[in-house]
């Protein structure tokens, strides 16, 4: 017999009175019943302290050893029944060469030096611009394109050139670009050359003229305002044919 039971000869000896019954006991003394323990039986509810978890109501609980059951489904905010994430909150910006900037959930890409956007793992991409040179006016941007047309500056070896701007072999945009080797030309100096004539372009003492740069060349052109300090252009830097008859 258990020790501190009314019926145990030790209880009075240890001085264990039992003042209140066992809430899961039946029987015993005055009971038809012999003294027993019974299990919890049906569903309840608990509940969690205002610590921003909400209140699971209707658990059904089985204490049955060795098992253990609970329903219905569980649910938490931001989780499905499925165990789903909330989604992304913010993604880390990791500039080339510099400092991550965290928590960040718009990106927003500008100027004209954009190519694309590369998957490179679950949770990485890659963002791919053209590069620039070390121009300043406000930043650059290295384009390549194929010269389609030029107009010729009044008296002085200077072209105004039209290109045909490719980016990943396709043709896009036609832009007005200069070579800067024609930069430094004057009525009467061109590419180096002591020039003569109306147009300024033949050199002194020769047949001999400077020539626009061809069309069907391809050209490398940086968008800056370095050379006038004014508003940006295109430049590229392309040698000028020299051509006409020997005397």
């Amino acid at each position: 017999m258990a020790i501190g039971l009314p019926d145990d000869f030790r209880t009075p000896t240890f001085m264990h009175v039992e003042r209140f019954p066992g809430q899961m006991t039946r029987g015993g003394v005055g009971s038809g019943y012999l003294p027993s323990i019974n299990p919890p039986a049906g569903q309840t509810g608990f509940g969690f302290p205002p610590i921003g978890i909400p209140n699971i109501q209707g658990g059904s609980f089985n204490f049955a050893f060795p098992n253990l059951t609970m329903g219905p489904p569980i649910a938490f905010p931001g989780f499905g029944t499925g165990g789903g994430g909330g989604g992304i909150t913010g993604i880390t910006v990791v500039p080339n060469g510099g400092t991550p900037i965290p928590g960040v959930n718009t990106v927003n890409f500008t100027g004209t030096g954009f190519v694309s956007v590369t998957a490179t793992s679950p949770t990485s991409v890659d963002v791919d611009y053209q590069d620039t040179g070390g121009g300043g006016g406000g930043g650059t941007t290295l384009v390549y394109g194929k010269i389609t047309a030029y107009t010729k500056t009044a008296g002085i070896a200077k072209w105004t050139y039209t290109v045909t701007e490719y980016v990943l072999g396709v043709a896009g945009a036609s832009l007005t670009m200069y070579n800067l080797l024609e930069k430094s030309n004057t009525s009467t100096n061109a590419y180096g050359f002591t020039t003569t004539g109306a147009g300024g372009d033949q050199i002194s003492g020769t047949q001999l003229y400077v020539k626009p740069v061809p069309v069907d060349a391809w050209v490398r052109a940086e968008s800056t305002s370095d050379p006038d300090g004014g508003t940006a252009k295109y430049w590229f830097s392309a040698p000028n044919p020299v051509d006409g008859t020997c005397t």
